[in-house]
């Protein structure tokens, strides 16, 4: 009589049911649920063209920069949080957030400068914020001075917070001044050294 390894047989048993209730489950349509992401998804460019048209930016200015983008929400976002909560018109709103990296940064750094330090320049505002590498920590920096130190109007602010560097903290081990001349890369023998005369 043949000895039959039961848990090795009912693991082959089950593998073809288990291959084929696989293959059901991919063959089977997503649920609405899923299918609405997935529309989310290829609405965003419907969705950047409606709000940009929306803050009065031509048709065919429209279709160019919502079909350039690589995100289009977050151009549409930016355009739009800065046309409906400061004076800037569409057009330069877009211009400036088609020529950052974090247009939504770009977006807040815009709005809270204009919000809550007193009569900025919005061209400068939107200049420097597209200038800043950190828009957001730009304008902190520019609320925070604007509050607290006397006589700096928002232009100072913004000038002396764009201009503001990284200090340099640690020197490396082979950092040489400027003014310092650089050490021979080898150093020479005193003596020559002869070599043996062949025979």
């Amino acid at each position: 009589m043949r000895h039959i390894d039961l848990p090795r047989y009912l693991l082959r048993l089950s593998g073809a049911p288990l291959a084929i209730a696989g293959l059901l489950v991919l063959a089977i349509p997503p649920d609405p649920a899923a299918a609405f992401l997935f529309q989310t998804q290829r609405n965003e460019y419907e969705t950047c063209a409606a709000n940009l048209l929306d803050a009065g930016i031509d048709p065919p200015i429209v279709a160019e920069a919502c079909g350039e983008v690589l995100r289009p929400r977050d151009l549409a976002n930016c355009v739009e949080r800065i046309t409906r909560q400061t004076s800037v018109a569409g057009l330069d709103a877009l211009l400036t957030c088609r020529q950052v990296r974090r247009p939504l940064e770009l977006a807040s750094c815009v709005v809270d400068i204009n919000r809550e330090t007193e009569n900025p320049a919005l061209p400068e505002v939107l200049d420097t914020c597209r200038r800043s590498l950190l828009p957001k920590r730009f304008a902190d920096c520019v609320v925070g001075l604007s509050r607290r130190v006397d006589d700096l109007t928002p232009t100072n602010a913004m000038a002396t917070c764009l201009d503001a560097g990284d200090p340099v903290v640690d020197f490396a081990p082979n950092f040489i001044p400027q003014d310092a001349s650089l050490p021979p890369r080898f150093t020479p023998l005193t003596t020559p050294v002869e070599s043996p005369a062949l025979p």
